[in-house]
């Protein structure tokens, strides 16, 4: 009998505001990502995060009928998304 939506388990980052469905989840956000600095930066702008596909949207929704690519900040270089 599969549990209703308010009486699955979450998962709470104690050090963020991020909760989770699944204790794996959780483990990974606390080990790769919860206080990491943003690895992914706009060619375009200052924007910045975790992850790609971030980017990936920020720039077709903010700069909109550019070239979409990003900075990657872990390798200090330009990878094209297409």
């Amino acid at each position: 009998h599969p549990q209703s939506q308010d009486q699955t388990e979450r998962f709470p980052c104690t050090d963020c505001p991020s909760v989770f469905s699944r204790k794996c989840n959780l483990y990974y956000h606390r080990k790769y990502e919860c206080g990491q600095p943003p690895r992914f930066q706009c060619p375009y702008c200052q924007y910045r995060t975790r992850h790609q596909s971030n980017v990936r949207a920020h720039v077709r929704r903010i700069h909109a009928g550019r070239e979409v690519y990003f900075i990657d900040l872990g390798r200090q270089g330009f990878e094209n998304l297409f």
